[in-house]
């Protein structure tokens, strides 16, 4: 079914027509995400899928979503949208400008809604790719895809530091920046400042130690999305779903590492090898740790932020992902 942007544009629903959790499409919506140029596979057979094609596949999709256009006038940055439209139309929240690009904005109260906008549009076009989300059943969709963005943006911002090499500067992406020396003391300070330091401590060192590959990042970052081990809201259908496909990626994860070692070490003996493959495995996956630590710190001065809608962030959106989300959908340890 083809619709003209005229069309697309009617048939977004308002704010208020859809209750906050409700996540169903009419049949006669139109969806602008391209869902199908990503090869969308449902069978989640132990191992269901070619796991070089399954990489292909994702980084097609991260290509796509961290986007390649410099955008030369202010972005737009929505967030009195909904739930509901945040999954069917990211580019609502924010156009799709590219996320790496060069560092020249200081985050403060006049680039936080940016930056929040874009990392979050980035984040349900990423969903929307991910074809096994759309086995699960609603409440725990949602109940998944709001608990585990804060861990899975901090990841993609520990990504881009790590890329970036500047010491002590935190890059969010898509321009905009955090360093220590130039902010002002403040409460933005102190947010950006608590989850550099989590970075710093948990996540870039490992991630240096490696120097691990973008492939690498794509695979780990599917695994750590659908990794329910410090997760609690999922009813047991939806934990036995999750850990069937944190199984899958684990496993093309593995032999990514593999042919890693073996390209890289040539000359060592196969059980030597096999020794360094399963230390760099265990490595990789032990950074999930640091990020789920990052994400609960990112999540509690958020929820701050909006509150008292420090930079314009009190809206709709905002509030339905980081203070009306259950909140047993995810420990915290920073109340």
């Amino acid at each position: 079914m083809s619709c003209s942007e005229d069309e697309i544009e009617e048939e977004i629903p308002s704010v208020s027509s859809k209750p906050a959790l409700e996540l169903a499409v009419a049949a006669q919506n139109c969806i602008r995400f391209p869902s199908k140029q990503f090869g969308i596979f449902l069978d989640l057979l132990f191992p269901s899928e070619d796991p070089k094609n399954l990489l292909g596949r994702f980084l097609h999709l991260e290509n796509y979503c961290t986007g390649h256009e410099r955008i030369l006038m202010k972005p737009n940055s929505d967030i009195d949208v909904d739930l509901f439209q945040a999954f069917h139309y990211p580019t609502r929240i924010s156009q799709r400008y590219a996320l790496a690009e060069k560092m020249e904005k200081q985050i403060c109260e006049g680039t936080i809604k940016r930056m929040w906008c874009r990392l979050v549009a980035y984040y349900f076009e990423w969903l929307t790719g991910i074809g096994e989300i759309r086995s699960f059943l609603e409440e725990d969709k949602v109940f998944l895809c709001t608990g585990q963005l804060c861990r899975i943006l901090c990841f993609v911002v520990s990504y881009f530091t790590y890329l970036g090499g500047v010491d002590g500067v935190l890059d969010f992406g898509g321009g905009i920046y955090f360093d220590p020396a130039l902010c002002p003391t403040g409460l933005i300070k102190t947010f950006a400042g608590a989850i550099t330091s989590v970075m710093g401590e948990a996540i870039l060192p490992v991630m240096r130690k490696l120097r691990i590959t973008h492939e690498e990042y794509v695979l780990l970052k599917v695994i750590t999305f659908f990794n329910t081990s410090q997760f609690i809201g999922l009813s047991d259908g939806g934990i036995e779903m999750a850990n069937k496909v944190c199984n899958k990626y684990r496993y093309a994860l593995a032999n990514l590492v593999k042919e890693y070692v073996e390209q890289n070490y040539p000359t060592l003996q196969e059980s030597q090898r096999h020794e360094l493959v399963l230390s760099r495995l265990q490595d990789l996956l032990q950074l999930q740790h640091g990020i789920v630590t990052m994400g609960e710190v990112d999540d509690h001065y958020l929820e701050k932020l909006i509150n008292i809608n420090y930079g314009g962030l009190h809206g709709t959106l905002t509030k339905q992902i980081h203070v009306e989300r259950h909140k047993s959908t995810i420990p915290r340890r920073y109340s």
